[in-house]
């Protein structure tokens, strides 16, 4: 098993303002959860459905997962990594630090 990477607010950030970076952005909480908003330009694909929704992610780009404090993201980077996916990355502190760093949040979800 591969190390899970993990990385910052500022970061993701970066990665997102970066027109020649090649992220796919995906919300695994749930509707109760996503209705406070999400990181712009996310998906919303809950924990439970990525395994029937796997072929919606793209294994050429880098997947950065993010659920409310990062306590489920790691699950799901793990079951990607053993279903073959390589670029996954964990959103440290998860949305909750997306938004306490006062970065803009959609409250238009985008469904995977």
């Amino acid at each position: 098993m591969h190390y899970i990477s993990e990385i910052e607010v500022v970061e993701l950030q970066q990665m997102l303002s970066d027109a020649t970076s090649e992220v796919q952005l995906v919300d695994i909480r749930g509707p109760d959860e996503t209705a406070e908003g999400m990181i712009p330009g996310a998906e919303n694909l809950p924990l439970h459905l990525i395994p029937e929704q796997l072929p919606r992610l793209i294994k050429d780009k880098t997947i950065v997962i993010y659920c409310g404090i990062g306590a489920s993201s790691p699950q799901a980077c793990a079951y990607l990594e053993s279903q073959g996916y390589r670029k996954i990355a964990v959103l440290r502190g998860g949305f909750l630090a997306w938004s306490a760093s006062g970065l803009p949040v959609s409250k238009h979800i985008k469904y995977a």
